[in-house]
């Protein structure tokens, strides 16, 4: 992706439902643009973990990621929380993913300290333990928004 080798100091990027954009595309947004904050890649049908990994490991100063619609998985998810944006990431937007299930939502309850909006509506794997998990967490988190279906 050309834009990703020459804005370097790229902040913000906006790429929602652009379903031609490929994991590829965003390992080199990720690998090139670290002083990336926000992300919206929501209904880019074609990002898997892949993309969620390189953002997890090269993107510390992420703060809101969208990423609903895509085909993410729970290990997408683990690796994202699990990395140098951990500690910035404080929106995350995870809507109608067929793929993820409670556990991706604990885990971005658990490692991301400072998560404030967490959209999960749509996903059809989560349930009631999902609820619950934010119930656990109570004053340990900040959180103004939270929306989600169980089914």
């Amino acid at each position: 992706m050309c834009i990703a080798s020459s804005c370097r100091f790229l902040q913000t990027l906006g790429l929602r439902r652009c379903v031609n954009i490929t994991d590829e595309s965003l390992v080199s947004v990720a690998q090139n643009c670290r002083q990336l904050r926000d992300l919206d890649i929501g209904g880019c049908c074609l990002i898997t973990d892949l993309s969620l990994a390189e953002l997890g490991k090269n993107c510390g100063l992420l703060r809101s990621l969208n990423f609903s619609a895509t085909n993410v998985t729970d290990n997408g998810i683990f690796s994202l929380v699990s990395g140098v944006c951990a500690v910035s990431l404080q929106e995350v937007h995870m809507a109608s993913c067929r793929h993820i299930t409670d556990d991706a939502v604990e885990a971005v309850i658990l490692y991301c300290k400072n998560i404030s909006i967490i959209i999960f509506h749509g996903c059809p794997l989560i349930t009631e333990k999902s609820r619950e998990a934010l119930g656990d967490a109570g004053s340990n988190l900040q959180l103004k928004q939270v929306t989600w279906t169980v089914y």
